[in-house]
Order: structure tokens, then sequence, then C-alpha cells
């Protein structure tokens, strides 16, 4: 026990993952408990509908972030504490200004519009759900950004009040509205969870501004929008990738079956969860390190120990289901789900851990690759969605996500064994050379 705990004293990774995960282990538990709650107060096609948008934000909130968050991530830790203000400032200036100039575009040429039709079979009432839609994506972005900069200025306290304060408002007020409350419970509940992030992201950016110094840095903004924008295009070719299975398995099979998918893909995206909060925390420790060698061996440790953890979890939750099936505690229209999730749990704990991997293409400013990679996936993921969602529906989306995150894994693993390599022999070179010098 001593041991243990020495070890955990000196481990900054485990230290501040556990500060986090006291109050975040609640979040995710209280996302996985209020399944059966939330399945009660919405229809199948309610829940199928409501998750369907929410995947549509996130993936349009993510090319909408433009890979800021990983400049932010990058260069804010590697900058001078006098020099951090005129970063932030210059850095949030540039997402304000593209972020409006997009959403100018998008909405004032209808283009939204647009989109939307090609994402829906037949109809779809639009319309009553695009405010909703547009405070969504706007209040996704800066959550992020925020998010992602209280964990790059090792602000821990304040990220646990953060996530406390969102796991009691959200929960009981979305709860309560949808329960007491009558009419479209997708929209209302849209309006409210986004509406109550704006209101707690407006509450903690001061954390933020106030370390802001408005003095704009062009060469930073350069050098920002140069690690981001790769990001972005990989974000767009992974909307294909994240997003595919769900589109082709809506066009083919409707929200009904699409619901038992969510279901599916709710109670497994708890391993993504988990893995943001250790990936947060890991990814500013990891890129301060500047022993090659040294992040390695971390990263082979950390790869073994986190595909581990997903694994136990991974049971657990099955056994957890299958005992939420028997005793009625979720409806028997979703007992599908049983021969779903399994597969999409293997699928998203080797997604997750091949993350572990992709650092180091941003460790060696390599995010060109990013996009180049995103393509050539997203070309086999939507063959794999067509010919396997056309034979199998539900099961077919499973498999064809699974497919896809080991080939995930398989190529970012290879590309960091060519970089190793590259890397080795240039300092066997330098040691060569530095040897004859002194010869």
């Amino acid at each position: 026990m001593k041991f243990l705990y020495k070890r955990y004293k000196e481990s900054v990774v485990l230290n501040r993952f556990v500060s986090l995960m006291s109050v975040d282990i609640l979040i995710k538990a209280s996302s996985f408990i209020l399944i059966p709650v939330y399945l009660k107060l919405l229809t199948q096609t309610e829940f199928g509908l409501y998750n369907y948008l929410i995947s549509i934000v996130v993936f349009f909130s993510q090319i909408l972030n433009f890979g800021l968050y990983l400049a932010q991530s990058k260069i804010y830790p590697d900058t001078e504490s006098e020099g951090r203000g005129k970063f932030l400032f210059s850095l949030h200036v540039l997402l304000l200004f593209l972020l409006l100039t997009s959403l100018a575009i998008i909405y004032g040429f209808n283009i939204d519009r647009y989109l939307i039709s090609l994402l829906f079979k037949g109809s779809f009432n639009y319309q009553f759900y695009r405010f909703p839609m547009l405070l969504a994506i706007v209040a996704s972005v800066y959550s992020f950004m925020l998010y992602n900069y209280l964990l790059s200025a090792e602000k821990i306290k304040i990220v646990q009040r953060y996530n406390l304060l969102r796991l009691i408002l959200l929960n009981t007020i979305v709860l309560a509205v949808l329960f007491y409350v009558k009419g479209d419970k997708v929209n209302m509940r849209f309006i409210i969870t986004y509406t109550i992030e704006i209101i707690l992201i407006i509450s903690f950016a001061f954390q933020c501004i106030k370390e802001m110094v408005p003095s704009l840095d062009y060469q930073v903004m350069l050098r920002s929008a140069k690690i981001g924008f790769p990001i972005m295009v990989s974000a767009i070719c992974g909307i294909v990738i994240g997003f595919g299975d769900k589109y082709f398995l809506q066009r083919k099979a409707g929200f009904v079956d699409l619901s038992v998918y969510y279901l599916a893909f709710s109670i497994a995206n708890i391993i993504p969860m988990i893995f943001n909060t250790l990936q947060n925390i890991w990814l500013p420790i990891f890129l301060r390190e500047k022993e090659l060698e040294k992040n390695i061996k971390l990263t082979k440790k950390m790869v073994k120990r986190v595909f581990g953890i997903f694994i136990i979890l991974s049971i657990g939750m099955i056994l957890f289901i299958i005992g939420a099936l028997y005793i009625h505690l979720i409806d028997s229209r979703y007992n599908k789900v049983i021969y779903v999730l399994p597969v999409l749990l293997l699928s998203l704990s080797i997604e997750s851990t091949s993350h572990l991997l992709v650092n180091y293409i941003t460790y060696f400013e390599q995010t060109y690759i990013l996009p180049i990679i995103s393509v050539i996936l997203g070309i086999i993921s939507i063959t794999l969605n067509i010919v396997f969602i056309s034979r199998y529906g539900l099961y077919g989306a499973a498999y064809s996500s699974l497919s896809i995150g080991m080939l995930s894994f398989t190529a970012y693993y290879f590309i960091l064994k060519f970089n190793l390599s590259k890397f080795r022999k240039a300092a066997l070179l330098v040691m060569a050379n530095t040897s004859q010098i002194t010869v």
C-alpha cells in the first residue's frame, strides 16, 4: 500500500487523472445510469432523432473549431509566462474571426439547409431546429476550447467545479423539463442543454480572459493556423468515418433501428469519454517532454494499461445491460442492443487507444499526415458502410466501425515506427559525426 501511495504521489499523470476523475466519474456514471430514464421519457424515434442531431452538432463543431484547440495545447505550455497572454488573445481573435465568417457564409447562403437535406432521408422540419443547432454548435466550440485551456493551464480544481456544475444543472433541469413540460422534447432538450452550456462557459471564461493581453501576434496566429488547419481537414474526413455508420443506417433502416444503435453507442461512448479525460491530462505533459525515448516507454505502458482497463469496463457494461434488460429497466424494444454493444465497445476501445499514437504526429509537427490518413480511411469507411449496412443493417454498422478502428490503429502504429526509425538513424549519425570531430 505504501508503494502504491508513493507511486500515486510521484506520478503527475495519475495524480491529475484521479483528481479529475473524482468528479468526472460522477458525470460518466450519471450519463450511464440515467440512460434508462431518458429511454422512458423519449420515444424510440425521439431518442434516435436527438442523438442523430447531437452527432451532427459534434462533427460540425469539430470542423468549426479549426483545430485551434491543438495549437492551444501545443503552444501554450511552450510559451514563457509573460507571452501567454498575447498568445491566448491572438488565438481567440483568430477563432472568433474564422467562426463568425464561416457561420455568416453557411447560414447567410442557406448552406446549412442544403447539408441537412442531404443528411436526412425524407422530409425533416429543420426550420424548427435551425436556431437550437446553431446555439449548440457555438456552445460546443467554446466549451471545448475553455476545457482545453483550463487543462493546459493546469487549473484542475476549476475543471472539477466546471464539471460538477455541468453534472448537476444539466441533469436536474433537463430531466425536470422533459418530465413536466409537454411538446417537442427533442427541441426542448436541445435548447435547455446548450443554454446551460453557454451560461457556464460565460461564467468560467473569465479564467482565460483575465490572462489575455490585448495585443495581436500575427506570427502566433499563423503558427496556430498551420497546426490547426490540417486537424480541421482531418475532422472533415472524420465526419465520413465517425458519422457514416449513423447516416447510412438512418437512410436504410430509419430512426427505430438507429435508436438501438445509439443506445449501444451511448453506453460504449463511456470508453472515449474516460479516455478524453486521460488524454486532456496526458497531452500537455506528453508534448512538454523533449526526450523521445522516454515518451516511447511511457506510451507503451499507457497503451497496455488503458486498453486493459477498457476491456474490464466493457465486460462490466455488458453485464449491466444484460441485467437491465432482464429486469425490464430497459424496454424489451431495445433487446438487439446486446448483440451490437460488445462490437462497439471493442471498436471504441481500439479507436481511443490509437489516439495515444496519433499524439506523435503532433509531437513531430506532422499534422499534414492526418488529412491523408483520414481521406484513405474515409473512402474505406464509405465502402464498408454501403456493403455491410445494406446486407446486415444494424450489425453491419457495428462491424464497419470495428474494421475502421482496427485499420486506424494499424496505420498510426506503422507511422510511429517509421518516424522512430528515422529519428534513431539521425541520432546515430549525429553521434558518429561528434565522435569523428572529437578524434
